[in-house]
């Protein structure tokens, strides 16, 4: 009996954020056809693999929750998870029984950004349930990346601050408060001087000007921030593109939320 309730419990569905999310970390292999906050009407009655979300489990293994869902159609929608090892398709266990399900889903849509993962369903009394998933820095060790500034390189993944303190040093100012270039990259992405970063005393960090490498300054990372430079966004993203005029379009660099990208020139600054 006490089986029969433990198994009864886990299919007929779960309240609030599933178990294992908190840890993710990305969503993968996401459906190509529904876009951010779509209603998934079609094709009704059918089984679609939605996307999968990354995390690694209490033994600090690489797994994921497949996100299955049998479209609404003549009965109501079933949404279930199924927690696989990484290397496997989700869509192996398309008709396999789910490790969690909701049987009785009227409508569901989801959004993905590069932040978070939100999931909106609707069950057939007309409540409504919100996941709302903030992706956690995925712990990683390696080389710096191109161009990487090298202050962002060396950071911990994690700092925990007393309130009121900075935690991070300033860049050491030149006579009327100017930061010390020690790389110039021209908005025309031409190399200016050859690069002296080695000799900044604290590292040095970049401001993103739409070039593959943009100028540098001595100085500790501190991107996204108000008043500071902009945060790049990753070198996949930037590849799609050689070059991005900052005034026309600012996507090449992003900022921390309630703040903006403003344009100095082709340079981009958190407002």
């Amino acid at each position: 009996m006490i089986t029969l309730l433990l198994l009864l419990s886990t299919v007929a569905g779960f309240a609030g954020t599933p178990r294992n999310w908190s840890q993710v970390f990305e969503v993968k292999v996401r459906h190509e056809f529904y876009q951010n906050d779509d209603v998934i009407s079609k094709p009704v009655n059918s089984w679609q693999s939605l996307f999968s979300v990354a995390f690694f489990d209490r033994d600090l293994n690489l797994s994921k929750d497949c996100v299955l869902y049998k479209v609404p159609g003549e009965e109501a929608g079933i949404l279930k998870l199924k927690t696989v090892p990484e290397s496997r398709s989700c869509e192996d266990f398309i008709f396999t029984p789910g490790d969690q399900e909701i049987r009785d889903v009227k409508a569901l849509r989801f959004a993905v950004t590069e932040t978070e993962l939100t999931v909106t369903l609707t069950r057939l009394d007309r409540k409504v349930e919100k996941w709302n998933v903030v992706f956690q820095k995925k712990v990683s060790k390696g080389e710096p990346a191109l161009f990487m500034s090298s202050a962002r390189y060396k950071e911990p993944g994690i700092i925990m601050l007393a309130p009121g303190r900075s935690g991070v040093e300033a860049p050491k100012p030149e006579e009327g408060g100017k930061a010390v270039l020690c790389h110039d990259v021209s908005d025309e992405c031409t190399e200016q001087k050859p690069s002296t970063c080695s000799q900044c005393p604290s590292g040095w960090y970049e401001v993103p000007n739409g070039c593959a490498e943009g100028p540098k300054y001595c100085g500790v990372q501190q991107c996204g921030k108000k008043g500071e430079p902009a945060c790049r966004r990753g070198m996949r993203y930037q590849k799609v593109r050689k070059k991005f005029e900052c005034r026309i379009d600012s996507s090449f660099a992003y900022c921390a939320p309630g703040l903006s990208v403003e344009c100095d020139g082709n340079k981009a600054y958190c407002r």
